[in-house]
């Protein structure tokens, strides 16, 4: 993610579009430049975050980027990730990657709630570093890698998520603590909450709460 970021920050300082927008076909977009950017970034910091007052809940996190179309002067939210696999071509399919497009429709809703222009479509830049024959990886002192570097577009709803929150302060208010999910976690998505496997493991060995 940082050496991703790092590319952008040059074409962001710069207001052009990065060589592999252009490649995209998109040209028009430009990494977005906002005085308060670098602090949305950072996750440890609950950078970017908006309070709902309905609930008294502040509500964030730390996104990775932000593209601008110059023309439109909308807002598309962009999430970098990585992986090593060989299975490709890379998607969104599968159970763990639904946590990324949620992932996305929350940063869509904060920075609606904040005023900005946000369009639905946003992107994820995904990059591969599995090659099977990969040569030259050691050269002297120093390793090489290869990265294949797929734009994945991708539609986000955030109509889920102020419904959520009222959802969330209702459980937090409860006298009553949930049921937990018994699938949806895991790889394959087949795995129960892991806080159940905890209590379960606890009632297991007389620990008591």
């Amino acid at each position: 993610d940082e050496l991703l970021k790092i590319d952008f920050d040059k074409h962001r300082e710069l207001q052009t579009p990065h060589p592999f927008m252009v490649e995209s076909d998109l040209e028009d977009l430009v990494p977005f430049q906002h005085e308060d950017f670098q602090l949305w970034t950072n996750a440890l910091q609950f950078g970017l975050q908006t309070h709902h007052k309905e609930t008294n809940l502040i509500f964030g996190g730390g996104l990775d980027d932000i593209w601008q179309d110059t023309k439109t002067k909308q807002l598309h939210v962009v999430e970098y990730k990585s992986t090593a696999t060989k299975r490709t071509p890379i998607t969104l399919d599968g159970v763990y990657k639904v946590g990324y497009k949620r992932q996305i429709d929350m940063y869509q809703w904060i920075l609606r709630q904040k005023g900005f222009d946000v369009s639905d479509t946003s992107y994820f830049v995904y990059v591969n570093g599995y090659t099977e024959a990969q040569e030259g990886f050691l050269d002297g002192i120093k390793a090489n890698m290869e990265f294949e570097v797929t734009l994945i577009e991708h539609i986000g709803d955030d109509s889920w998520v102020e419904d959520t929150l009222f959802k969330i302060k209702e459980c937090l208010h409860s006298e009553v603590c949930p049921e937990h999910a018994t699938t949806g976690f895991g790889y394959k998505g087949d795995k129960q909450c892991e806080n159940a496997e905890t209590f379960e493991g606890m009632k297991a060995n007389n620990i008591s709460l």
